[in-house]
């Protein structure tokens, strides 16, 4: 038996060395590789942070192998990219011999990085070029990154009053806790990069001070693409949420951006203390859930935009609720989320139900005036309420996506059921400049601006609008004293 198999093992080995001898290959210079890319981006990453893994696959279209006799880094050791090729990893020396692509066949190439920190603060672009040798000639893959030095913070709890400058951006692992008695101040232009599942929880204070021209920036940290045309940044669930949670004092969150995370904010108060919050020329947007939840809140939000999100856009359960001049549109793709979405983008209710159980939520008040409730669901705003239960609602001279419904704490409102219509494939709708994102190369990426003939325009109370006199964008709503409704006034025809 041992004989036996000693004899297959020698003719395996013999048939395998002669594949191997008889294999053709080209010497002939004008037979090249083919690359999947060109050029390997790396945008943006932060210093000391390993980068994304980035694939590029090299063909051989010819009819014979091609021997590639050396593969490597134009900045040999000095080169801050590495690379493996056909499963074999670059030493230290940033080359590699002898790498067979058999012909009609094709190999892998896996490229990364970490920058170093650059001891500035704007952003740094590095290049390189990986060199494929073939038959004595030469082709390049370019190899390119742009990255930030960051402040990095791994599940940190501040303890005392603290300021976040401009002077880096701030990258956050696990948690950003602020304690009870302490407050974080995010100065504008101060930007926030949240890594997957990583909250934001406020047990004392928050105050944003962003401006017009340098907003606050709270986002996830990846850069790349996701799919062809979509980026992880337009991607919900890319970080955790915003908790706050403080007994006292006020949060502020003006001129800030907060997108693409799991949840936007939820304010946690109770039934004798309301926990406030105050967005002011902001925007939420693109939430896997909610884009804010209170619960026995005290919450403003004024001039601004609450869009796209799985679940609805505000949601609020008990304690005070104000909006004004503000834009809240929900056109989130069903292929951004888990499931299809169900909930309306405005949702107000006086109980909710534990273990069959009715807990009550009283709403001390709720008032939505000048603004825009609408999205792609037949109805967008809904009211639960029982009357055994304090529900103090007022929405006036509001547009809302909804059959009409007659309640005494609707006023003025202007139904709309549909304002879709259909280009080619695309469907959108004229109420904003663009609300879908089917076309992106075309139509760009959703802008809830108001478009030409959007039934929102001049429909404004004019008492409200001039305690907001400038829109989201800074720009004077009361310019021709016809207002429109939501956080965009639209200029000029």
């Amino acid at each position: 038996m041992k004989i036996k198999l000693l004899y297959l093992l020698i003719a395996s080995l013999s048939i395998f060395f002669a594949s191997c001898i008889n294999e053709s290959f080209s010497t002939d210079p004008k037979d090249r590789l083919i690359f999947s890319s060109d050029t390997v981006s790396f945008d943006t990453i932060f210093s000391t942070i390993p980068s994304r893994t980035a694939e590029v696959i090299i063909y051989n279209r010819n009819s014979k192998a091609l021997n590639i006799s050396k593969i490597s880094l134009s900045n040999g050791k000095k080169s801050v990219f590495r690379f493996n090729a056909d499963g074999f990893a670059a030493p230290e020396s940033n080359i590699l011999e002898n790498i067979v692509i058999g012909a009609k066949d094709s190999i892998f190439v896996m490229i990364e990085t970490t920058l170093k920190e650059n001891d500035t603060t704007i952003p740094i672009y590095i290049t390189d070029n990986l060199v494929f040798t073939v038959n004595n000639t030469e082709q390049s893959l370019v190899l390119e990154a742009y990255g930030r030095d960051a402040n990095i913070l791994r599940g940190v709890s501040i303890t005392t009053n603290t300021v976040f400058t401009t002077e880096k951006p701030y990258l956050i692992f696990d948690y950003l806790h602020i304690a009870a008695g302490a407050t974080l101040t995010l100065n504008a232009g101060t930007e926030l990069f949240l890594h997957k599942n990583t909250d934001i929880v406020v047990d004392g204070n928050i105050i944003a001070t962003g401006t017009n021209s340098q907003p606050v920036t709270i986002r996830g940290d990846r850069f790349d693409l996701a799919y062809i045309d979509i980026l992880y940044d337009y991607l919900p669930s890319q970080w955790g949420g915003i908790y706050i949670k403080s007994p006292s004092g006020e949060n502020l969150l003006q001129n800030t951006i907060i997108r693409n995370g799991n949840l936007g904010i939820v304010v946690y108060g109770s039934s004798q203390i309301n926990t406030k919050l105050k967005i002011e020329n902001s925007v939420v947007h693109n939430m896997n859930t909610y884009g804010v939840l209170s619960q026995f809140g005290d919450v403003q939000i004024v001039n601004s935009e609450i869009s796209n999100c799985g679940f609805s856009c505000i949601a609020q359960l008990g304690g005070k609720l104000k909006v004004a001049q503000s834009t809240i549109a929900d056109y989130i793709p069903n292929s951004f989320i888990a499931s299809l979405r169900k909930t309306p983008a405005v949702f107000i209710a006086n109980y909710t139900t534990q273990d069959k159980t009715l807990v009550p939520c009283p709403i001390n008040s709720s008032v939505i005036e000048n603004s825009i409730i609408f999205g792609n669901c037949n109805t967008e705003l809904v009211l639960q309420d029982t009357s055994t239960i304090s529900f103090n609602v007022l929405i006036s001279n509001c547009l809302v996506k909804a059959k009409k419904i007659e309640r005494p704490e609707l006023q003025n409102i202007i139904w709309s059921y549909s304002q879709n219509q259909t280009s080619g494939e695309v469907k959108y709708d004229t109420l904003f400049v663009n609300t879908s994102i089917d076309n992106i190369k075309t139509t760009g990426y959703f802008n809830f601006q108001l478009a030409v003939n959007s039934r929102a325009k001049d429909k404004a109370n004019y008492a409200v609008a001039a305690q907001y006199p400038l829109d989201l964008l800074g720009r004077n709503r009361l310019f021709d004293s016809k207002p429109d409704l939501g956080a965009y006034e639209r200029t000029g025809q």
